[in-house]
Formats: C-alpha cells, sequence, structure tokens
C-alpha cells in the first residue's frame, strides 16, 4: 500500500511536470495517503523514524490531514466552496500558498519530491530493519 501511492504520487509528479502547482494538487490524494500508510508503518514496527523524518511527515499530514476537517489541498482537488468560484489558476496559487505556509519553503516540485522520498526511504528501511530483525530474532512474520 505504502510504496504504490508512493509510486502514484511520482507518476502523478511527472505526468503534470510542465505544471507544478497542477501537479501539488492532483498528486494531494496519494500523499494523504502515504502519510497515512508511513504512520500505520512507524507504529506497528519495533524501528521508529528519527524526530527530524517524523517531523517531516507529520508536515506533509499536515498539508493533506482528512480529518478534522479536509485538507486545503484536498478540498482544492475536488473544489467545494470556496475553492469552486475560484479559477483554475487562483486554485493553484492557493494550493502553493498552504504548501508554502505549512511546509515553510516555497512550492517547488523537485524540492517536494526529494522531501517526501526522505520519508519514503526512512519508512522503508525500518520496515525492512524490522523485519529482518524479528526473523532473526526467532520470530515469525
Amino acid at each position: 500500500m505504502f510504496n504504490e501511492q508512493t509510486g502514484d504520487f511520482l507518476k502523478d509528479l511527472h505526468h503534470y511536470s510542465g505544471n507544478p502547482e497542477k501537479a501539488l494538487i492532483q498528486a494531494s490524494k496519494y500523499l494523504s495517503r502515504i502519510c497515512f500508510a508511513g504512520q500505520a508503518v512507524n507504529d506497528r514496527t519495533s524501528c521508529k523514524l528519527t524526530d527530524s523524518e517524523k517531523m517531516e511527515m507529520d508536515l506533509f499530514f499536515t498539508l493533506t490531514q482528512k480529518s478534522p476537517t479536509e485538507s486545503v489541498l484536498l478540498k482544492i482537488r475536488k473544489p467545494g466552496p470556496p475553492y469552486a468560484a475560484m479559477t483554475a489558476a487562483q486554485r493553484k496559487k492557493a494550493a502553493a500558498a498552504f504548501y508554502g505556509e505549512t511546509i515553510k519553503d516555497p512550492y517547488e516540485m523537485a524540492a517536494m519530491k526529494r522531501r517526501v522520498m526522505k520519508v519514503n526511504i526512512a519508512i522503508n528501511g525500518n520496515s525492512r530493519r524490522a523485519v529482518c530483525t524479528e526473523v532473526s530474532s526467532g520470530g515469525s512474520l
């Protein structure tokens, strides 16, 4: 699930590479799923994210949170009030602004991709280490 969502996230970034703000909007659905799946992996394995990796994932959670209220990015992706009244250009500008406010860096697609991949690599590594530890200690999967 986790790697599949990461693959779909990267696919959308590639597909909309000529339109970075549209890529952010479209990929937000997968980024949200990456966060939930990544958190589940982190919660269920003995190897944990470092504080800085956890902080990075928490920023992405804030960016794409589904509860208690749906995130700005997901609302822009499927526009309801107030985003339905905006033009596509206004929605793109709003998405980039929300990213900048949340992440504390201006939106830049390549930088976002690097940040997400860094968290992906950490979660995958922790998951594999946990499996190796379990197997080497005589446990079963």
